[in-house]
């Protein structure tokens, strides 16, 4: 069974999706249902706003600390223990979670729980509707998706991880690709590493430091 159809078993098992008095829940917790143009709007009126690299901090942070809870849940919730195979179990369901979200398709290059590294493919509908609304990037743009896959996979490892997007459909990539490893892992003379510096830190608010 694919990742996405377990996790749509267990949506209907648990009743777990649920629209009562107009709130949209999953597993108990409220949702939105946005369209695309209106996030990617958001995150460039706030580059314009602040900075460019402003932006993909919040945006990866944000999502990062959002997918870290998410998948602690869900993880406690199903009773996910810490051995190997049940770490890949609860990497394969929370695929499927981003899946039902509307992330996009997820492909795994590489799951290799020994070295930490990790690889993975999507068709980002982020990255498309940036594409279709401001044309081609420079660069990878989707920082939602990086922080998601941090998030995750930090739980899921328990260590502190960086997620870098090396591949963006924004860029006129055929798929979205995005590299996962422990912060210690990955090289400092990395022109990826040099590119993405800020994920390297803690995201420092003015109501204090957020720390995952």
């Amino acid at each position: 069974m694919k990742s996405t159809e377990k996790v749509i078993e267990k949506v209907h098992l648990f009743d777990a999706l649920k629209h009562e008095e107009g709130r949209v829940t999953l597993w108990g917790h409220t949702c939105f249902l946005n369209p695309i143009e209106g996030a990617v709007l958001k995150d460039k009126l706030i580059g314009e706003a602040s900075s460019d690299e402003m932006q993909k901090k919040i945006s990866y942070f944000t999502e990062k600390f959002q997918a870290n809870f998410g998948v602690k849940m869900t993880g406690e919730k199903f009773g996910y223990a810490k051995t190997y195979k049940n770490k890949k179990d609860l990497l394969e369901f929370s695929s499927g979670q981003f899946e039902l979200l509307g992330y996009g398709k997820v492909t795994w290059v590489r799951m290799d729980f020994d070295r930490g590294v990790f690889i993975v493919k999507m068709n980002s509908p982020y990255a498309e509707g940036y594409r279709n609304i401001y044309g081609f990037s420079k660069t990878p743009v989707d920082y939602w998706n990086a922080g998601g896959w941090a998030g995750c996979l930090q739980y899921v490892l328990g260590k502190e991880v960086v997620c870098i997007e090396t591949s963006c459909i924004a860029k006129g990539n055929q798929h979205c690709e995005f590299m996962i490893k422990p912060v210690d892992q990955w090289d400092k003379d990395d022109p990826l590493v040099k590119d993405n510096h800020f994920l390297f830190k803690a995201f420092k608010m003015n109501s204090g430091t957020m720390k995952m």
